[in-house]
This record gives C-alpha cells, sequence and structure tokens, in this order.
C-alpha cells in the first residue's frame, strides 16, 4: 500500500481518515479563539461564600479571585452547574416565582447568546470527533474497509501519521478544553444554553458526561492536582487498548515523520523525532499502564526521545515538564532518572549546546559580513550554510524550552550558563537574518532554475557537438586527424546532455557527476 494509494481521492479508508484529523485540527484552532471570549462572570471559580451573592441556587457559593465587572456580580443567582440536571424543576421554579431572577435570566442569555451557542457547538464538535474517531478505528477492525486493516494502515507512511495524529488531536482537545475553559464553567455554559435552547445534536447526557467538571484549575497555582489526572478524565471515552499500543508501539520505534534524512546526525536524533514525541507524551495518558508499570517500555521511549531534553512542546506553546508531569508514574520517573535527569548529563548537556552556540556565532560572524553572502557563494557553500542553519536552531531549541523548566532544581542549573537574555535574542535575530538572507537567494535561484537549465543545456549541447565536429577533420582549416571515436562518443555525450530533464533532480544530478567525470577522464 503506498502513499499515493492511501490518499487517492477514490480510497475511502484514507479520506475518511485524513478528513477526521482535519477536523481535529479546526475544533482546537476554534476552541482556542473562543477562550478569548468567554464572560468573565463565568470564570468565578467555586470555592468559598462570598457577599456577591445570598441565595440556595447551586452556584451561590463562588471566590472572587478574578477581576469581574461588578455589574456583572448580579448574575450569580441564575448560574447553574450540572446539580441543575438532576433537578431542573426544582430550580425553575425558584426562576419562575421570581420576576427579579427571570430578568436576569433573560437578559444573561440575550447579552451573551451567541458566545454560549458558539461554546455549545465546539462542546458538540469534540463530542462528536471522539464519536467519529472511535466509529473509524472499529471498523477498520470490523473490516469495513476491505483491503484496508489496522496493521496494514500502521504500516503505511500517511496512514500511521494520520491514525497516530487522530489520537493525539482528540488527547489534545480533551486537555486544552479542561484548561482553557474549566469544568465549572463548561457546566454553566451547557445548562445556560440548555435551558433556552434545548438539546442539540449531541443528548445532553453525553455531553454532560463529556464537559463535566474534572475537578482540576489549571490557573490556580495553589490547586491541588485530582488523583489519576488526567488519565481519568480521558478515560471518559475510552480507546482500546489493542490500538493504543500500537500506535504508542508505532512511535517508538519507527521515525513516523522521516525527519532523520533533515536531522542525519546521530546526536541530533531527539530534535528528529521531537515532533513524535510530543505525541507520545499525550498517548501514553490513554495507557497509564504502561506510564506506571512497563519499565522496559519507558527506557526505550526515554532513551529514544527524552534522552537529553525533558521540557516538551505539546500544542502551539503550551510546553510540559517531564520531571514533574511523570513524577507520579514510577516506571516513567524512573526511566527519567536513570540517565536524562543525572546532573552531570544535564551538565554536558549544557555544555554541548554553549559549545555550538559559541560555533555558530563565528560562523554567523563569517556569513553575515557584507558581501559575503552572494549566489556563487551560497550554490558552492550550501551544506556548511544549512548545517549553521541547522546547528544554531537546535540549540536554540533546547535553550528556549529548557528556560522554561518548572522544576526548581535543574531551572537553577540551566541559568548558571544560559540566564542572559539580550544573548540569546542576539543569537535568535542573526539566525534568522542569515535564514532570511538564504532564503532569498535559494528562492531566487529556484525561480531561475528552469531558464537557467535549458540555457546552459543548450549551451554545453553545443559544445559538444562543435567538439564532435572538430574531431571528424572535414571543418574548414582544420588541422586535426580525424578520430572517428572521439567523434562519435562526443555527438552521444551531446545527444545525452540534450535529453537531460531537471524535473527528476537526483536522476539528472547523477547523470552529470558521470558526464563531468567522462570528461575530466579524456583530458587526462
Amino acid at each position: 500500500m503506498s502513499h499515493l494509494d492511501f490518499l487517492a481521492e477514490g480510497n475511502i479508508c484514507g479520506q475518511t481518515l485524513l478528513r477526521l484529523v482535519s477536523r481535529g485540527s479546526a475544533i482546537i484552532a476554534e476552541l482556542l479563539r473562543l477562550t478569548d471570549h468567554i464572560p468573565s462572570i463565568l470564570l468565578i471559580d467555586e470555592t468559598s461564600n462570598t457577599n456577591a451573592s445570598n441565595t440556595s441556587s447551586p452556584s451561590s457559593s463562588f471566590s472572587t479571585a478574578i477581576t469581574v465587572d461588578p455589574t456583572m456580580l448580579k448574575y450569580l443567582p441564575i448560574l447553574y452547574d450540572f446539580r441543575y440536571l438532576k433537578t431542573p424543576e426544582m430550580f425553575d421554579k425558584q426562576l419562575n416565582t421570581s420576576i427579579e431572577l427571570s430578568e436576569l435570566d433573560d437578559e444573561f442569555y440575550e447579552t451573551h447568546e451567541e458566545v454560549l451557542t458558539r461554546f455549545y457547538r465546539l462542546f458538540e464538535s469534540i463530542y462528536t470527533y471522539i464519536m467519529d474517531y472511535n466509529r473509524y478505528l472499529s471498523e477498520l477492525i470490523e473490516g469495513f474497509y476491505i483491503q484496508h486493516t489496522l496493521e496494514a494502515v500502521l504500516l503505511d507512511t500517511s496512514g500511521r501519521q494520520l491514525l497516530c495524529e487522530g489520537l493525539y488531536l482528540m488527547g489534545v482537545m480533551l486537555l486544552l478544553m479542561d484548561m482553557k475553559v474549566s469544568g465549572p464553567v463548561r457546566e454553566r455554559m451547557i445548562v445556560a444554553q440548555y435551558r433556552h435552547k434545548g438539546e442539540g445534536n449531541v443528548s445532553i447526557v453525553e455531553l454532560s458526561k463529556l464537559t463535566r467538571d474534572s475537578g482540576y484549575r489549571f490557573n490556580n497555582p495553589n490547586a491541588k492536582r485530582p488523583a489519576n489526572y488526567p488519565e481519568e478524565y480521558l478515560a471518559r471515552f475510552p480507546i482500546p487498548p489493542k490500538i493504543v499500543n500500537m500506535i504508542i508501539g508505532r512511535l517508538r520505534s519507527d521515525d513516523v515523520y522521516n525527519q532523520a534524512r533533515i536531522y542525519p546526525a546521530p546526536e541530533h536524533r531527539s530534535v528528529a523525532l521531537a515532533q513524535q514525541a510530543s505525541m507520545l507524551y499525550i498517548i501514553l495518558y490513554f495507557s497509564p499502564k504502561t506510564l506506571m508499570e512497563a519499565k522496559p517500555v519507558m527506557r526505550e521511549i526515554v532513551d529514544k526521545h527524552f534522552s537529553d531534553n525533558w521540557i516538551v512542546p505539546v500544542y502551539m506553546g503550551i510546553t510540559i515538564d517531564l520531571s514533574i508531569e511523570w513524577e507520579r508514574y514510577k516506571a516513567a520517573k524512573e526511566a527519567l532518572a536513570m540517565d536524562t535527569l543525572v546532573i552531570n548529563h544535564v551538565k554536558d548537556i549544557m555544555k554541548t549546546h554553549l559549545t555550538s552556540m559559541n560555533e555558530v556565532h563565528k560562523s554567523l560572524d563569517t556569513y553575515l559580513t557584507e558581501g559575503v553572502l552572494v549566489e556563487a557563494y551560497v550554490v558552492d557553500t550550501l551544506a556548511p550554510l544549512m548545517e549553521t542553519v541547522r546547528a544554531a536552531n537546535i540549540a536554540l531549541r533546547w535553550i528556549l524550552l529548557h528556560r522554561r523548566c518548572e522544576n526548581k532544581k535543574w531551572k537553577e542549573l540551566i541559568y548558571t550558563v544560559f540566564s542572559d537574555r539580550k544573548t540569546i535574542l542576539n543569537f535568535l535575530l542573526r539566525t534568522s537574518l542569515l535564514e532570511y538572507r538564504l532564503k532569498v537567494h535559494i528562492k531566487h535561484l529556484l525561480a531561475v532554475k528552469a531558464s537557467r537549465w535549458s540555457e546552459n543545456r543548450e549551451d554545453t549541447t553545443k559544445i559538444m557537438t562543435e567538439l564532435s565536429q572538430y574531431f571528424s577533420g572535414s571543418g574548414a582549416l582544420t588541422r586535426v586527424e580525424k578520430d572517428e571515436g572521439l567523434m562519435n562518443w562526443f555527438a552521444s555525450l551531446a545527444n545525452e546532455i540534450k535529453a537531460l530533464d531537471y524535473t527528476d533532480g537526483v536522476l539528472a544530478g547523477r547523470k552529470i557527476r558521470q558526464l563531468i567525470k567522462a570528461l575530466e577522464d579524456v583530458t587526462a
């Protein structure tokens, strides 16, 4: 099953998975957009009694730790969490017997109808995505797609990428939803929309299962993490363990995105596998047993993906510290402690990146000197230029990520070497300048590639033809003796050059090197 086969227009299996994953990315984008527009009154956490409200409503006890417009506090008595769903008649009676509460209720919904409706549809979209992903897996296992099996999809380059991304996006959207829209906020939104508009495409029972408060407050630094979070939260919609283990197995053993060709050096392996490392971090929560008990598996994962790093970018600037996040998982914690989080090893890693940073600085001094980075120089030294850019980005990536370390012990150690923000910013800007200038030259070279290829091919063909005619011995005023072998050889060279096609760069490049070698042998 080839790459083209799986993503071909007529391949229902590949196209269904591709559309599903695309939808998952769109849902996360909508979630991140909407979180900036949550009504402030809904953000008041339910932690302690205040004087803001004195009513028997289920949401009457709040902490006003956040800044809220005082005029919004009047809505507190009509904001209900999921306790409303157990005895709706009691709360509806309370509203109906109070003209003031009834008017406040209508006023609140009319003011915030658009944002509440969009959030409600967002929650429905997340639920639908989860159901569709599970359905796809079931159909794949049951043979619905005939020639495709789960094993075959995981062996295909595009198939394993999309299947892993599907589960990863499911975990990301659930964790982001809990991080950006806390449980009490979700419950109040759902209840407000349900009371005024009724059920949507997803039943309120299923939607409440998705959005029910997990008990964790990301924005409260003093909040205690619930036991077995986030694995129990993600397990609300379980994925068959066999499938999760197969996906983890592929991420463990394969270069899913074929990045090794871009980062060929062995010491850059963790950077080459960084994208799937982020996916592994999320997907492992669907298999908490692996994190807790599978010591050989976790040792392999850490050795391959986290041997020189422990700050992981999860999604769009959101990072986590494995030294903290895996503290509660025995196998994962031991795997990190055996190699990665050893003080001498961490010092060696920092020394490596500091040395690389200093070497790149010297190269940047040369390349950014006015008049050095001209077109001819770029063509002749493209490999060293790309190596400099690669080394700069690898060093920058590690430094910028690990300066965000949350573990006090390791953060203090990192800041002993990488504390100067001006130096790091200067390094970033100089690297960006080199990348920009290099991009301009390469973009221009690609733009004129076709015309230059044709022009040089024609010139070379003419030269070979002239040489062929020269050795024919019949040219006017020629003094060379006729050499039929050289005449035919140069003629055949002219034909080969004329037939070169730059669209297949690898084949054309190999053929050109052969022709150059042949010409060098002739002149020797």
